[in-house]
């Protein structure tokens, strides 16, 4: 074998005879070495094809799945958005109709004449204004509220409980 050097280009060059001797003979017909050699080459010639490509496929792949997270992204920022404009318009439809509420209930009040409601309430219905002692005075804060749920009746024992409390806090009281 020859001597190896490389030139100014760093390309590599052989001086003498680089070709070494075969150990076998290729002359021979050997049927299995030529039915093998034919089979290896489209072998390794689609090996290369998909070697050669597979890079390609990855990117492809990973292009759609991320073409696809996107679309997915962009489906559930409409959704999101349109949701908050039907938000915003059921908010403003609400308050429209407190406010024909409120309107119709001032028409309503305004309507109502208290001297016949007076009237009828004492004479169809026979009802009496309370004596002074019947009513009951309380102070409310400005900021507070009570609302009753059901009807308050009171027996006479527990009338007569709520007259021996006031009694026994005005005796200890003098």
């Amino acid at each position: 074998m020859g001597k190896r050097y490389r030139n100014i280009n760093n390309e590599l060059y052989v001086i003498g005879n680089n070709a070494t001797k075969l150990d076998r003979d290729y002359n021979t017909n050997d049927s299995y070495d030529r039915q093998h050699s034919n089979t290896a080459r489209p072998n390794q010639g689609h090996r290369r094809v998909v070697r050669k490509y597979r890079y390609k496929m990855k990117f492809l792949a990973v292009l759609c799945i991320t073409m696809l997270m996107c679309i997915v992204m962009l489906k559930t920022q409409f959704t999101v958005s349109d949701r908050c404009d039907n938000i915003v318009k059921l908010e403003n439809k609400l308050n429209n109709l407190k406010r024909n509420n409120k309107l119709i209930e001032e028409g309503m009040n305004t309507n109502i004449d208290l001297n016949q409601v007076y009237e009828i309430a004492t004479t169809k219905l026979g009802m009496v204004v309370p004596s002074e002692n019947q009513i009951a005075k309380l102070d409310v804060a400005e900021n507070s509220y009570t609302e009753q749920l059901n009807e308050i009746t009171e027996t006479k024992e527990q009338e007569e409980n709520i007259i021996n409390i006031f009694g026994f806090i005005l005796s200890k009281g003098r």
